[in-house]
């Protein structure tokens, strides 16, 4: 098979008036003088076409040396934003709507020796405020085209800035034999840790009456290992073009999350034979594991209990520029924040993503891009199935994903119907994981910043799977410099231009009562740290209760996908906030948490509470020693320690201090102020193992 990639220039026609179909803007002979250049691929929005909705025409010369009928010549497009009309020298080849599926064409029919011309339109509309948008939404985009953190926000007017329309991935023209692989479904199942199943469903294009040959190649991806190869004989009949395969396979090398194991991959490799002649060849990289997610949120994976340390991710709103180097920096920074899964929220992202986080060890919690209101309509309902369907299809081979999610925060008469449908489709493509049809504001938690106060968290909202919680921060002084660009913007604050980049001002002041201070700099620490100590509250207390209470969270959001004030840990820059290294921290897999009976204490005074000892490994921690010290400026006043009893496997213990030792007291001459509680938890050589911090209050003892 030979690919010819159509990467690079391409002529390119706003058409604002929706006129290019009356113009011909299709025929190869059009009149093209007044047509511009773009690179593709790109999202407009990001290549120069700022904020504009609707049609754009692109177009495209190719020079074809050879065109045979023996062969299929397929254009293929990796991705179009959002409806797709594709023409070959005048003459029509079809359309598409979505803007994450792989769509394509045999033009074998209409190419020709010479120059060729590929005409598309591209329409990514704006829907109508206050009709279809937001509540009534007609295009299947999520956050792409609804979400608090884009442009504009939930703003009826501005909200649906920054389109992000284009044909965002690549285009390539794919010469193949007349009978080829038309469709490679491959999964896995794993009944038994030393017994699996590769399941392969092989549909074929063109006919034949010889009979041809099927290979399947079974090969370690990043492991050494035996390769195992399978034989079938194979007719592309027009009566039955399917090919279902089961292969049991003995003793896999399993694929688990980076804390646990190795993420072991295999690449299975389809060839289609006559004798000796390759016809076609694909292949998939998949994974060996078991995971099972009840119906009250336990997990399983691999055969013992499983507790998530998620994060929301959006890591950018345009794709194409979610480039391999990108996508490789942000798996190093998930793992060095001691995340084990991410939530794609609201969206499809790259298959280059899901590829680095079954390389990485990182479970995958994959939403369909549906967010809040969408319409009620049967047509919308029938195209939304079949998207689903695709979704499933397009993306089940990757060992990472956890589940499916048919909608975020669903809203409106018919949406039930709606979501329960779309989890029927997903079941018919993969009946094997975990379906959740809908992720409720009631599994949301933003105790701190919308309701109450952050130490409402220990009464554990949003439980047993909280799939969203947390607060924003603001970025570092320099990144809103950056996205600003104006400094009068950003000191004194310009409200509605903050507002705009998604600040929310109620929030901030009435809710959390930050201090915005008397510069800038004093604002971005007093919201960082307002952000920080919310995040490490909420995320110790939900894991002190797990296997009980909580089965899994998921904060809300590791990065920001556009410039803008946001709820992640890391802004668009990627720039790290004060919350990067709570959640760090917090998200150790062992953890140690001090539980104070009282965080302001006095000189002479007793420290009394509870340690706990939060162990995520699938081993027990054995012969380990728990270091509590209380440190202030001038160096470390007391020290207590402890040998600790097993902490369990996948468990967690806990260890009360008064019934341990009596003297763990302040010093009777300790100054006034705030020190740092120090706990640390060494292995039997005194290496350490993990490390919390805490801020603990002295201050005047009572009257004698």
């Amino acid at each position: 098979m030979e690919t010819i990639a159509l990467d690079g220039e391409w002529l390119y026609r706003q058409d604002s008036e929706d006129e290019g179909l009356e113009k011909l803007y299709f025929e190869e002979d059009a009149d093209t003088s007044d047509w511009q250049s773009m690179q593709l691929p790109a999202n407009w929005q990001i290549a120069g076409l700022h904020n504009t909705d609707g049609v754009v025409w692109f177009r495209r010369a190719v020079e074809l040396t050879e065109v045979t009928e023996l062969d299929s010549l397929r254009l293929r497009f990796e991705g179009v934003d959002y409806f797709a009309r594709v023409w070959l020298n005048g003459e029509e080849l079809g359309d598409h709507e979505g803007y994450f599926e792989p769509f394509e064409f045999d033009i074998i029919p209409f190419a020709r020796r010479g120059q060729n011309e590929i005409v598309v339109r591209v329409d990514s509309p704006r829907e109508e405020p206050g009709k279809a948008w937001p509540a009534a939404k007609r295009l299947i985009k999520g956050i792409f085209s609804h979400h608090d953190g884009r442009p504009g926000g939930w703003s009826n007017t501005s909200g649906q800035d920054g389109n992000t329309g284009g044909i965002w991935a690549p285009v390539t023209l794919e010469y193949r034999s007349k009978i080829h692989f038309e469709e490679v479904l491959v999964r896995t199942e794993l009944p038994a840790l030393d017994r699996g199943a590769l399941k392969v469903r092989l549909c074929f294009r063109g006919e034949s009456d010889k009979e041809l040959e099927a290979q399947i190649l079974l090969k370690p991806e990043n492991f050494d290992g035996e390769s195992r190869k399978w034989t079938y004989p194979v007719k592309a009949d027009p009566e039955d073009r399917k090919l279902a395969i089961s292969i049991p396979i003995s003793e896999p090398e399993l694929w688990d999350v980076w804390e646990a194991g190795k993420p072991n991959l295999y690449r299975v490799t389809c060839i289609l034979r006559d004798g000796d002649a390759v016809l076609d060849k694909t292949s998939h990289v998949i994974g060996f594991r078991s995971l099972k997610i009840d119906n009250k949120w336990r997990w399983q994976l691999n055969g013992r209990r499983f507790f998530p340390r998620g994060t929301n991710f959006i890591p950018t709103l345009w794709l194409s520029e979610y480039t391999q180097r990108l996508i490789d920096r942000d798996i190093q920074l998930l793992l060095y924040a001691n995340v084990n899964a991410i939530r794609l929220t609201g969206h499809v992202n790259r298959k280059e993503l899901l590829d680095a986080c079954d390389k990485a060890g990182i479970l995958v919690w994959q939403d369909f891009p549906l967010q809040w209101g969408v319409s009620g309509e049967a047509k919308f309902h029938s195209e939304a199935c079949r998207q689903m369907r695709a979704m499933v299809r397009q993306l089940a081979h990757h060992p990472s994903i956890a589940l499916w999610c048919c909608h975020n925060e669903p809203a409106g008469e018919k949406v039930h119907e709606l979501d329960n449908a779309l989890a029927g489709a997903a079941g018919i493509e993969d009946p094997s994981r975990k379906i959740a049809v809908a992720s409720m504001p009631s599994e949301h938690a933003f105790n701190g910043w919308y309701i109450d106060d952050f130490t409402d968290y220990d009464k554990l909202p949003g439980a047993p799977m909280v799939s969203e919680f947390g607060a924003q921060g603001l970025p570092a002084p320099e990144s809103l410099k950056e996205m600003f660009q104006d400094p009068s913007l950003v000191w004194p604050p310009q409200w509605n231009e903050w507002a705009y980049r998604n600040f929310q001002y109620d929030q901030t002041f009435n809710v959390a009562h930050i201090e915005k201070g008397k510069s800038l700099e004093e604002f971005v620490v007093n919201s960082q740290q307002y952000q920080a100590v919310l995040l490490k509250y909420a995320i110790e207390h939900y894991r002190l209760a797990k296997h009980r209470a909580i089965h899994g969270i998921f904060q809300f959001c590791f990065v920001d996908c556009w410039p803008s004030i946001g709820y992640s840990v890391i802004d668009y820059f990627r720039r790290p906030k004060l919350a990067f290294k709570a959640l760090q921290v917090s998200y150790q897999p062992i953890l140690p948490v001090f539980i104070f009976s009282r965080r302001a204490t006095y000189s002479g005074a007793k420290v009394s509470g509870r340690l706990a000892i939060i162990n995520d490994l699938p081993h027990a921690l054995e012969n380990a020693k728990a270091e509590i010290t209380l440190e202030v400026e001038k160096g470390t006043l007391i020290t207590w320690m402890a040998n600790l009893r097993t902490v369990p496997a996948n468990d967690a213990i806990g260890h009360a201090i008064e019934e341990i030792t009596d003297d763990f007291r302040l010093p009777s001459n300790m100054t006034l102020g705030t020190g740092r509680f120090v706990i640390r938890i060494l292995d039997g050589d005194g290496r350490r193992i993990a490390e919390n911090v805490d801020a603990m209050e002295v201050v005047e003892p009572p009257p004698v």
